[in-house]
């Protein structure tokens, strides 16, 4: 059984969900609107395409429907961003670039490659008539006032191909949030320092940027501070001024010099849950201001990442409009390592892959939360409910966008 004064993951995540709302709408250039979700739907003015064009380097031809004629009179011809002004007559055709605009008249666009034309350039000769009209078609794509993209759909690639094809330069999506991180801790120093007895190097300020990053989240702030309450104080004055959700690494227990969550109230955060029925990821802190956010994670980095995953990230994903239920894939477990039941709901570091018939997941060699070893080679968590054993199939929580479609 749970702990009575442990938070669930379940309550801890509708905890999350009924205190967050998405941001607010804002316009983005193209160029930055990657990722972004829309705001509002958006519906085509004009036809696509606008008018028929050429699929085909060629000839545009009108065919006598009476005749198999395979020689025609050259009247002309079209290049893009240029039109033909009078139909073609009967029997006649004009040379025509690839997406220039289609002769009134034309019925058909003959490739090049199947013609030759006379030494005065005055007639071509077709091997054969294609079977293909090589006509792209005025409205084929679309018709003027369909709706094309949806309010909450994430934009891609090819969806700023289309809103750039449609002239919106500027579309309306939700607010990216601002998140600001501190890695906090005496011992902690950058990875590039040598590190002295006592020390470990940072690890966390790089996997927080670089998780987010993997999930199309930037961060606009990232700091280290000795354990000196002063020092986060100050920190979280600066930067909730001008953050949306502030990341606090370290400090998450009740340790003497565990200082985070007690400036955060101070500062007039309140707690909205602090220890969770989480194996790794015990000692959690989660506050809220007015519309600022905060997390104090756990410092170990395995403890890190099960947080981000499970907690942080679904707050965030609510902030830019994004869904947020945890996506779980059903596998096969194709090693079973000696297991302990524990009476927290476990989340342990794995590989997650396909097989012929789904899923399949090594477990790694997990020895501690702070076993980076191991961290380094999961795509995915584990889950192992409370007082559960190992069985042959289980629950994977992928951990990147990338894992389930890994080989």
């Amino acid at each position: 059984m749970s702990t009575p004064s442990l938070t669930s993951l379940a309550d801890a995540l509708a905890v999350i969900r009924a205190q967050t709302k998405p941001l607010a709408v804002i316009k983005l250039p193209l160029s930055a609107a990657l990722h972004s979700v829309l705001a509002e739907p958006v519906t085509t003015p004009d036809d696509i395409p606008a008018f028929a064009r050429s699929a085909m380097d060629g000839y545009a031809v009108h065919e006598n429907p009476d005749t198999n004629q395979l020689t025609y009179s050259i009247q002309g011809e079209v290049h893009t961003a240029e039109s033909w002004e009078t139909a073609l007559d009967s029997g006649t055709c004009v040379r025509i670039a690839t997406g220039a605009a289609v002769p009134d008249g034309t019925s058909r666009i003959i490739p090049k490659e199947l013609a030759k034309e006379s030494a005065d350039r005055k007639q071509v000769t077709f091997e054969s008539l294609p079977d293909s009209t090589f006509i792209r078609l005025q409205g084929e794509d679309a018709h003027a006032g369909e709706t094309l993209l949806a309010a909450g759909d994430c934009i891609k690639a090819g969806d700023l191909s289309l809103l750039a094809t449609l002239g919106i330069t500027s579309p309306a999506v939700i607010a990216p949030p601002v998140i600001a991180h501190l890695a906090t801790g005496d011992e902690i120093v950058a990875p590039e320092k040598a590190v002295k007895p006592g020390q470990i190097r940072d690890s966390n300020s790089i996997l927080v940027r670089s998780f987010l990053q993997s999930h199309h989240l930037e961060l606009r702030h990232q700091s280290r501070s000795p354990d000196h309450q002063s020092g986060i104080s100050r920190w979280i004055d600066e930067q909730s001024a001008q953050s949306d959700v502030l990341l606090i690494s370290g400090g998450a227990s009740v340790g003497p010099r565990d200082y985070p969550p007690q400036v955060l109230e101070d500062a007039g955060f309140r707690c909205e849950f602090s220890r969770l029925n989480l194996r790794p990821g015990k000692p959690v802190f989660f506050g809220k201001r007015d519309d600022t956010y905060a997390f104090v994670l756990p410092g170990n980095p395995g403890s890190h990442l099960t947080v981000l995953r499970l907690l942080v990230l679904p707050l965030l994903q609510i902030l830019c409009g994004r869904a947020n239920e945890l996506t779980k894939v059903s596998a096969t477990i194709h090693t079973r390592p000696a297991y302990t039941p524990n009476q927290r709901h476990t989340f342990l570091p794995g590989r997650l892959r396909h097989a012929r018939n789904g899923y399949e997941v090594f477990l790694n060699r997990w020895s501690s939360s702070g076993d980076v070893v191991s961290l380094a080679r999961a795509n995915c968590l584990v889950e192992i409910p409370a007082g559960s054993g190992l069985a042959d199939s289980t629950t994977c929580i992928p951990l990147y966008e990338s894992a389930i479609s890994e080989n």
